[in-house]
């Protein structure tokens, strides 16, 4: 048996977090573009590591001194081309140190930070030193990308999240979808109170997540995300309220940032109807160029089963935007075109798998209708100048 030429390794196992989704999404999309063998190790099995893990954990919280490591300690055995580490933010960082190897191991190696907020990375800092291993570090965060170079030695550089659209796209765009409303992780507060009586009287169908969004232990990745697919693929209008709109914990996380959500890309890639309110950061304008990516909503003093109706009113503008949303997330947002920007930074030759991706990709695309029969243009793929990050 040929050896695989890519490591990609992550921390999801031992987290399962439900916002450790979208690494998880990464890592399977990645896989998927070449030969690679997938390093996610769980939680420490042996009761010695167990015992010794929960020393330095009291060790860490009477004194701030030690490191809480939470993956079981693994060996890379063997040499590869590339070694992928992939983070949901800075937290999960230190677990890299557990992986033993990992350097001498790979020829070239890069780390992806999904979340990178510019007010946890000095919180943090003591965790970036392990950032100087690799070869190039990459951020979802557009606007804390300056700060994050000045912390630590390799090139940090850009990179948006990404979706699996072929597995997310629907079967048809004209199919009929039976959820009304969907409202997925943090909730506005006006509109979920609202769509609950509407529930309740039978009057929308409204889907929610009715536990709390940090809560762990999601049995099953792979199974969780087929079922969020399938939801938005049922879906006619997904709520996107960006970070900034209403009091959260993730609001207290950000700052200053206003990162684009993992669920715009998702909402688009299924085809939903996306309303609530656009990020502010540059590079939602580049990656979300196209006509009612999200429609405008109040974030209060609104009547959303009136604001929704008059909507659905619309039947053409509504098809219009499902096609959009979907053909757009084929061209500019799967999971390919985000592994192929990382082997162009390192000048690492394609894969064929990553090429059958790209044309397959090409071929849905097609089906659905290309943003230019659209009347659409082309999202710019990168920025001129020198203080703006290049958008992989």
């Amino acid at each position: 048996m040929d050896q695989s030429r890519v490591l990609i390794a992550s921390h999801y196992n031992a987290t399962r977090f439900v916002y450790d989704t979208s690494c998880y999404d990464m890592v399977a999309g990645f896989a998927e573009c070449d030969d690679v063998d997938v390093l996610a190790p769980s939680t420490p099995k042996s009761s010695g590591q167990i015992r010794v893990d929960r020393v330095k954990r009291r060790l860490k919280s009477l004194t701030g001194l030690g490191t809480c490591y939470r993956i079981e300690p693994v060996e890379v055995k063997q040499d590869y081309e590339l070694f992928v580490y992939i983070g949901t933010g800075l937290p999960d960082l230190v677990d890299i140190a557990r992986i033993r190897h990992w350097r001498r191991r790979a020829k070239r190696a890069v780390c992806v930070v999904l979340k990178a907020y510019g007010g946890e990375l000095k919180q943090f800092e003591d965790n970036l030193a392990i950032l100087n291993s690799f070869d190039i570090v990459y951020s979802g965060t557009w606007t804390s990308i300056a700060f994050f170079q000045s912390l630590v030695r390799p090139p940090v550089r850009y990179l948006a999240y990404g979706i699996p659209a072929l597995e997310m796209m629907p079967a048809s765009i004209n199919r009929e979808r039976t959820i009304d409303v969907y409202a997925m992780g943090r909730r506005l507060p006006a509109l979920h109170d609202q769509m609950l009586r509407e529930m309740r009287s039978g009057s929308v169908n409204y889907v929610f997540d009715s536990f709390d969004n940090s809560v762990p232990f999601i049995k099953d990745f792979a199974g969780h995300c087929s079922s969020r697919a399938q939801f938005l693929k049922q879906t006619k209008f997904f709520a996107n309220f960006g970070v900034r709109s209403f009091q959260s914990r993730e609001l207290e996380l950000a700052g200053d940032d206003d990162l684009i959500t993992y669920r715009c890309y998702e909402g688009a890639a299924a085809g939903t109807v996306m309303f609530g309110s656009a990020p502010t950061s540059p590079d939602y304008a580049l990656l979300f160029d196209w006509e009612d990516a999200i429609i405008p909503a109040p974030a209060s003093g609104c009547d959303y089963l009136d604001f929704l109706h008059g909507l659905e009113a619309q039947t053409d503008r509504m098809n219009a935007i499902r096609r959009r949303n979907v053909s757009n997330a084929l061209l500019k947002h799967d999971l390919a075109y985000r592994y192929e920007a990382i082997l162009k930074d390192l000048g690492v030759a394609t894969h064929e798998k990553l090429e059958e991706r790209k044309q397959g990709l090409l071929h849905a695309a097609d089906r659905v209708g290309r943003p230019t029969q659209l009347g659409e243009t082309t999202v710019a793929t990168s920025m001129v100048g020198n203080r703006a990050p290049r958008i992989a």
